[in-house]
């Protein structure tokens, strides 16, 4: 199952025109390969599992994320994003198998806007800063957090 959606809620405040919120949700058996979260977790397994008959057993995965994005002004907006990605414990996985990661972030963006003699084509550049903080439990609730401070330049032409 997969729903998401992404929305203008504020059309009527001027201040707030602009803003867009979204989310997904994601629940599903033998899917976990499909995450982005999932795909390089050591030994894999995040699909399924086999049990002591040679079955394979899918596992179930559920994942989400909020996101909100304001435009302060034409060219600098702001987003900030929380989601969850948990997965079935099976002990077939073991003590260190991926049991739960938590993300939050939030950046300020910064974009120049300009245009090459000659050219119709968009070019931009643009300046983040943004925080992180990731937070991963195993099945055998083991943790480990991460906190980030990034600054970002980019260019497109």
């Amino acid at each position: 199952m997969h729903l998401s959606a992404s929305v203008r809620p504020f059309l009527s405040i001027p201040w707030f025109k602009n803003d867009i919120a979204s989310f997904s949700i994601v629940h599903g058996q033998g899917i976990g390969n499909y995450n982005l979260d999932l795909q390089n977790v050591p030994n894999g397994g995040t699909d399924g599992v086999m049990d002591a008959a040679d079955n394979i057993i899918p596992l179930r995965m559920t994942s989400y994320y909020a996101a909100y994005t304001h435009f302060w002004t034409t060219n600098l907006r702001s987003t900030a994003v929380v989601s969850q990605v948990d997965l079935e414990a099976s002990p077939a996985l073991g003590a260190a198998g991926y049991h739960r990661g938590r993300y939050a972030s939030a950046n300020l963006i910064y974009y120049w806007r300009y245009k090459a003699p000659k050219d119709d084509n968009a070019h931009f550049a643009f300046t983040s800063l943004e925080f992180l903080y990731g937070d991963r439990q195993t099945l055998s609730l083991g943790r480990g957090q991460e906190q980030r401070l990034l600054f970002s330049f980019g260019v497109k032409y």
